[in-house]
């Protein structure tokens, strides 16, 4: 039995009425799936949980955190010293930081996919011309769709988040920043696999937390070496583990049938096509 078959008018019609309706059906779907699961698993503040998910679609960001025993969490937030050091930064960089949290890197990231899937849905009609290079363009096409997915939109997303836009969700719900830039003697563990809709990654950080620490502590503090924190600073001790998954929608690995379909049922220019016939 053979499996390619011969290349046929109607088999352009099917091809592109399949491509429009996958792009439709992706377009409508959810296109990143952010996932975020961390527990204080030693420390004052255990054993509070934090789950967070955002989903990012074609139109909108949608956010759900919540914390779970978070009671020993905030006793522990408000017994904090502020350790915070003041720094001071050029005028220019400001600026700098300023003009690049004015860009919104996600509405950019939209249009983009958006203009990709109207493209690749146009380049079908390069089968009713005699363009001779049509499949290749196509292929190109394709491809940059699932780079758009899986890279370019998720890349955009996290420099939007780091470029102020939405940073203090990323840091204060997401693991607090400021807590893990006070660590004293910090020991991070990182591993990260890759899925088929995008990346997991585990992280887990522990240390001694200087905001336990007494003011007039703090810079001998900061000079003790691990052993004398340990014996000294114990009360400070603090230890978090995550799992940080990024992924694209559930609907998007629908695109891989795609070349299923191209497989079996192969288009050509139609003008090839009527002279291969006559």
């Amino acid at each position: 039995m053979q499996l390619r078959l011969q290349p046929r008018k109607w088999f352009v019609y099917l091809n592109c009425g399949v491509a429009i309706l996958f792009a439709l059906h992706v377009y409508m779907s959810a296109w990143m799936v952010v996932e975020f699961d961390g527990v204080y698993e030693d420390g004052k503040p255990s054993p509070t949980e934090i789950h967070a998910l955002v989903v990012v679609d074609a139109d909108q960001t949608y956010i759900d955190v919540e914390m779970e025993k978070a009671t020993s969490f905030f006793i522990y937030s408000f017994s904090r010293n502020d350790t915070s050091v003041e720094e001071t930064q050029p005028e220019e960089a400001n600026e700098e930081q300023d003009a690049s949290s004015d860009t919104d890197f996600v509405e950019l990231g939209r249009t983009l996919i958006f203009v990709s899937l109207l493209v690749f849905i146009g380049l079908h009609g390069l089968y009713f011309t005699s363009f001779r290079w049509t499949n290749v363009v196509l292929y190109i096409a394709f491809v940059w769709i699932l780079l758009s997915f899986f890279i370019v939109f998720p890349t955009l997303y996290v420099y939007d988040l780091g470029s102020g836009r939405d940073g203090s969700l990323a840091y204060q719900n997401f693991a607090s920043n400021d807590v893990e830039e006070s660590l004293l003697h910090q020991d991070d563990d990182v591993d990260w696999h890759i899925t088929h809709r995008g990346i997991e990654i585990e992280t887990s950080y522990s240390g001694y937390d200087l905001g336990l620490v007494a003011k007039q502590d703090l810079e001998d503090a900061r000079n003790s070496s691990n052993q004398l924190a340990s014996e000294k600073y114990s009360h400070a001790y603090i230890q978090f583990g995550s799992t940080f998954s990024f992924q694209v929608g559930k609907n998007i690995p629908v695109l891989y049938t795609l070349p299923i379909f191209w497989l079996i049922f192969p288009m050509v220019s139609m003008s090839r096509t009527t002279t291969e016939e006559e």
